[in-house]
């Protein structure tokens, strides 16, 4: 677990700073069917509930190392709606979904400075 959060919090400072002047550092990225099943898996665990649904979730992959950050909002069964974020990896296959383990307003704020609005 440990090993998890130190790869998480790693990759959200690489991410966090990327910024280049003029031009953007992130691209769009659509998750496959695959990749929505990690993402799900990984927030069940998180989250200790079943059922869990996203809403308005959205990747963006970095354009320099190609790391993806995916954020939105999760429900579930006995869940209130709530803000969540993770990267893919560390592998290029992206079989992994590490989740942020950081409260809302933190995960909000990495999401931004990787061009997820949420």
């Amino acid at each position: 677990m440990r090993r998890r959060i130190f790869v998480a919090v790693a990759a959200m400072v690489a991410l966090g700073g990327c910024e280049t002047s003029g031009g953007g550092s992130h691209a769009p990225y659509q998750i496959s069917d695959q990749e929505r099943t990690f993402v799900l898996s990984a927030l069940e665990s998180k989250f200790g509930a079943s059922g869990i649904q996203l809403e308005g979730a959205k990747g963006s992959q970095h354009i320099g190392s190609g790391l993806v950050v995916y954020c939105g909002y999760a429900s579930g069964n006995g869940m209130a709606k709530t803000a969540f974020g993770g990267i893919f990896g560390p592998n290029r296959a992206h079989t992994t979904f590490i989740p942020f383990p950081e409260n809302e307003a933190k995960i909000k704020s990495v999401c931004r400075v990787n061009e997820i609005y949420i």
